[in-house]
């Protein structure tokens, strides 16, 4: 009886955030969107492998904001700390955890922080006024309870807010998924939405929508083979995807080529793999014009050096260059 009541609180969560009149939420493109820090990979792992894939496999659960439904997978008393370097003084880290709550579930508990540096406050008339600092933070909440053996689901809430000098704005978050992983462990199918939410705070008195996204994924372990094959399509909620370059609106086959990220790992052992990704909108937003260059591909590997994991990635941006991503997790 008690699974059946959680189950339908579940439910109720997802269908009442849903269906809150569209005035006050906002669930829409990406690129127009307020609080896009939310779609940062908050693993390495992931980032190496062509971003927020829901359907990894040994999914650990304190990276529940990339698929709540990873939080249904077996829980370890550890913690996990994430930074990305970004470009120029923009720097992002995350810090997550996750606790088994008996029969109710599991539960995940994270923070991401994005600070954009120091700035100078200049006035109308160019004189100069100190200094202020920019950032964007969200406090995450994430539970996920498995149906039968091979099935998990979840849902996760975010608490945000934004500050750019005495500009602050706040919202509410939702994010939700499933994970089917086949009995022995051979394929993995999953799906995911995120940041479906309410802007409580606004900068200027005007809403703006959520940076949302619909994906699914596929993850592969071919017999015989040291290697995993994951393959994802973004962004479902928003079939058009241009980019700054297009003069025309792309093509059937160019929009559905960059909804796709595909990676694979290379698994030497259970302590070493060998990660390399690649997303066709990140290449074609990015990309050199002159030729062939870096821009959409991702790389990294992962070790384990007793109670510790560290993930190394790197995203490559074409002339920008790259963001490197540090993971470290350990058993506490």
């Amino acid at each position: 009886m008690r699974n059946i009541i959680l189950s339908r609180t579940f439910a109720v969560v997802i269908l009442g955030l849903l269906l809150i009149p569209n005035h006050i939420i906002y669930a829409q493109s990406q690129q127009k969107a307020v609080f896009r820090f939310l779609n940062l990979p908050v693993s390495a792992r992931a980032a190496a492998l062509g971003g927020n894939n829901p359907a990894l496999f040994n999914a650990d659960p304190i990276y529940f904001q990339l698929n709540p439904a990873y939080l249904a997978s077996p829980v370890e008393r550890a913690a996990a700390l994430n930074y990305i370097n970004q470009f120029g003084d923009v720097n992002s880290s995350f810090v997550n955890t996750a606790f088994q709550l008996g029969e109710i579930g599991n539960l995940g508990v994270g923070i991401r922080y994005t600070g954009y540096g120091e700035f100078d406050r200049i006035d109308e008339t160019g004189t100069e006024d100190g200094k202020f600092r920019a950032y964007d933070m969200a406090l995450s909440f994430g539970l996920g309870r498995k149906i039968g053996s091979s099935l998990s689901y979840g849902v996760s809430l975010d608490l945000i807010q934004s500050s750019y000098d005495a500009y602050q704005a706040s919202g509410l978050g939702l994010s939700g998924g499933f994970r089917y992983e086949e009995e022995g462990g051979n394929l993995v199918f999953a799906g995911a939405f995120s940041n479906v939410g309410i802007q409580m705070g606004t900068f200027n008195g005007t809403r703006e929508p959520f940076p949302t996204d619909v994906r699914v994924g596929l993850s592969v372990k071919p017999e015989y083979v040291p290697a995993r094959l994951s393959f994802m399509l973004v962004g479902l909620n928003e079939w058009d995807q241009r980019v700054p370059s297009d003069d025309n609106p792309p093509s059937l086959m160019s929009n559905l080529a960059r909804h796709l990220a595909v990676g694979t790992e290379l698994v030497f052992s259970e302590n070493l793999n060998l990660r390399l990704g690649y997303n066709h909108y990140r290449n074609q937003a990015y990309k050199n014009d002159d030729g062939f260059d870096f821009a959409g591909l991702s790389l990294g590997f992962g070790i384990q050096v007793k109670r510790f994991t560290f993930d190394l990635s790197r995203n490559g941006y074409s002339d920008l260059g790259g963001t490197y991503q540090l993971g470290i997790r350990t058993k506490i």
